[in-house]
């Protein structure tokens, strides 16, 4: 035996290890292969071998041998174990290798049928890419690693430096490289102050009790539940404790999701699963659509955080649809205008400020010179745009100076259960302006725009008497 033939049939016999890994990942339940991804691999895979094969390849045919028999095994094992169905790039990889097919019979070129079958496969990669890019979870790191590494080492088996021989193991090193790779990802960031503000919600009786009756009202016996921003993992126990019969937690912090699943598995929460990952842009698997989803990722005004962006990504994916429930359901956000007392600690300090209600009654002394005016409501259960601009119209009810604006909201987690301010939610926050004095029944025009999640930086408020 050559060299070359020893080194490609250890490389074929490498790249099949891959498999050993792979498959024992997918009956444990802890990898979900893409079906569309395998059986168009399988099937391929197969046509590969024989086009290259009659292109002239010899040792270096065992990496795709093994690259056929594999994904055959794991089509058929992702009938039952799989994720996702049948998408329009699925349909167009089959009708890629049906194209391919006829090109090699219309040419009587083995190597134009190859690269038609190489095109097919990458797009039949592309839902798996994307999963290792969202959910690298969902994949088996070493099965991956085993088959990168085979590939590179069929580079070596390459008896003839020619197109026909050298265009897939380069392919494949290209492609497997780049899901391997994935797999190393950091997911998520870390949340400023991130561990303070989640022991601020879990010690919030009035706001987790409310979330909990909410829970406890609205998510059924077997629904599949989201609990997005899922901080402690407690509204999350509090949707498994309901009849869940699965429940997603996703966190974009990675020390908080490790925090929240030592949470979980002191409770013996097996049906919930925490992921890492920004759920503005989270890529869920295909056809999953969630009966009722949990998000409080709620600042007032939605200015902080970004509970809008990720409802919308749900929306934009299809993980919901007009049944699915969502706690809370909505918010509206309030302004006041009047006059604050910026002094503290013996100096003028107009700054943008929060009042929250446990705050010293002097830092948060706001007299108001006109009722309470609704700025906006953002319903869950639909898209909505990511900013809030508006012109309004505002009586004044006292004679007074105005030197700022007061933001307040109220959240909506069911139709019949509320929260204003609590000691973790809604806090009001007031907002310096140029001092105006106005009088009893004056008319003032508001201008107030922001970016939801943008922060303070992106509030401009100005008013005209």
């Amino acid at each position: 035996m050559t060299f070359t033939g020893f080194i490609g049939i250890a490389s074929g016999i490498l790249a099949l290890c891959s498999y050993l890994f792979y498959i024992p990942a997918i009956l444990a339940g802890k990898t979900r292969p893409s079906r569309a991804s395998w059986w168009i691999w399988g099937g391929v895979g197969i046509l590969i071998v024989c086009s290259y094969y009659a292109s002239g390849a010899r040792e270096t045919i065992w990496v795709p041998l093994s690259e056929a028999i594999g994904p055959v095994i794991i089509a058929l094992l992702s009938i039952k174990y799989g994720e996702g169905g049948w998408t329009r790039l699925d349909k167009w990889c089959i009708f890629g290798a049906l194209i391919g097919t006829f090109f090699w019979w219309f040419t009587s070129s083995a190597i134009v049928g190859l690269v038609f079958y190489l095109f097919t496969d990458f797009m039949a990669a592309i839902p798996t890419i994307k999963k290792s890019l969202h959910r690298p979870e969902h994949e088996d790191k070493k099965a991956w690693g085993f088959v990168f590494f085979g590939q590179l080492l069929n580079l070596f088996a390459v008896e003839k430096a020619l197109f026909s021989i050298l265009v897939y193991p380069i392919y494949m090193i290209i492609t497997n490289g780049a899901i391997f790779a994935l797999q190393f990802r950091k997911r998520g960031g870390t949340a400023f102050s991130s561990i303070d503000i989640v022991s601020q919600c879990l010690s919030d009786i009035p706001r987790t009790s409310a979330f909990q009756k909410a829970i406890s009202e609205k998510v059924r016996a077997g629904s599949t539940v989201l609990d997005s921003g899922t901080g402690s993992g407690i509204l999350a126990l509090f949707a498994a404790r309901a009849g869940a019969k699965k429940v997603i937690s996703l966190e974009y912090d990675p020390f908080i999701s490790d925090a929240a699943q030592k949470v979980i598995e002191a409770n013996g929460a097996h049906n919930v699963e925490v992921r890492i990952g920004d759920g503005r842009r989270y890529d869920f698997e295909p056809g999953l659509v969630f009966d009722a989803v949990i998000m409080e990722m709620l600042t007032t005004g939605m200015i902080e955080e970004y509970q809008v962006s990720a409802v919308n990504n749900l929306h934009r994916r299809g993980a919901v649809n007009r049944d699915t429930v969502f706690i809370p359901s909505s918010q509206d956000t309030f302004v006041a205008l009047g006059n604050f007392d910026f002094s503290c600690y013996g100096l003028n300090v107009p700054f943008i400020r929060h009042t929250w209600r446990f705050y010293d009654p002097a830092l948060r002394s706001f007299t108001a010179f006109s009722n309470k005016t609704l700025v906006h409501t953002v319903e869950f259960s639909q898209t909505s745009l990511e900013h809030c601009e508006a012109v309004l119209d505002i009586d004044i009810v006292a004679d007074g100076v105005i030197n700022s604006v007061r933001l307040t909201s109220v959240t909506m987690l069911t139709q019949n259960i509320s929260l204003g301010d609590t000691d973790s939610l809604n806090g009001p926050v007031v907002v310096p302006l140029p001092e105006t004095t106005v009088s009893a029944g004056q008319r003032v025009q508001l201008s107030i725009r922001y970016a939801f999640g943008g922060g303070f930086e992106s509030i401009h408020v100005s008013i005209k008497p």
